[in-house]
């Protein structure tokens, strides 16, 4: 499996989570609909400008890996958090 196809994984990985904590949202309490608004300008971005970067490069840039890697951690971790916070 090539980086590219490995990050098309991921993306599709988190929006499954992410479309799981929609569902859930209207039960956010008042911190977690801003840490969920926050998440979905972040998913708006990665949606926008990653994932069609992905699709189309052959081989991507250090720097470019680099910032991709942190908006999809940093998504990736409040969507964790919001999901705990459903549970507790």
């Amino acid at each position: 499996m090539n980086k590219n196809s490995s990050v098309l994984k991921d993306i599709k990985s988190l929006g499954q989570l992410r479309d799981e904590l929609k569902l859930q949202s209207h039960l956010f309490k008042v911190e977690a609909k801003k840490e969920w608004n926050q998440l979905e300008r972040d998913w708006k971005v990665l949606k926008r400008e990653v994932k069609p970067t992905a699709q189309a490069a052959k081989k991507s840039t250090g720097e470019i890996k680099k910032s991709t890697r942190e908006l999809f951690r940093g998504i990736k971790s409040g969507y964790v958090r919001l999901k705990q916070a459903l549970t507790d």
